[in-house]
């Protein structure tokens, strides 16, 4: 498996291209054949502390290897075919991790783009704090939500201040 620190080494490499490379889809992100998800950024073990806007929105990029993004509902039964779920663990201090998650749906935010961003507020009204560690986390889901078997996750850890 190649490690976040080649993925990380990589992307500075290929920024230094400038505007020749139109996406970081190429990136090494998981092994073999499997679908993946690997996470650009924040890079593990960041602080943050940008908030613009409501919500305490944290942007998020990710690469994807062996996996068509598709919004849900539009694979049509395609293998390696779905969409993308960030999910965001808040773990206060002295107390159990809570998942920070949007109304009723298994995640923080789903979609089919390389660029999103998590909202920490979520975690306040899960009895968390949108401040502090928190982990995010990508999975590949198919049209139903259902996790892609077999695929590669990717999990950061984070400090919003």
């Amino acid at each position: 498996m190649i490690g976040r620190s080649n993925r990380l080494a990589a992307l500075v490499a290929l920024t230094t291209l400038g505007s020749c490379l139109p996406d970081y889809t190429f990136l090494p992100c998981g092994e073999g054949t499997s679908p993946a998800v690997c996470i650009i950024s924040p890079i593990d073990q960041s602080v943050v502390s940008e908030f613009t806007g409501p919500g305490h929105p944290v942007a998020v990029e990710v690469v994807v290897a062996n996996f068509t993004l598709k919004a849900p509902g539009q694979c049509m039964g395609a293998s390696a075919c779905g969409h993308i779920h960030l999910r965001v663990v808040d773990h206060p201090p002295g107390m159990a991790a809570i998942e920070c998650n949007a109304p009723g749906a298994p995640y923080n935010v789903a979609g089919a783009s390389v660029m999103q961003s998590v909202l920490l507020d979520l975690c306040i009204a899960a009895g968390g704090n949108a401040l502090g560690d928190h982990q995010i986390i990508a999975e590949l889901h198919d049209d139903h939500h259902q996790l892609i078997p077999n695929s590669h996750t990717d999990t950061v850890l984070i400090t919003a201040r």
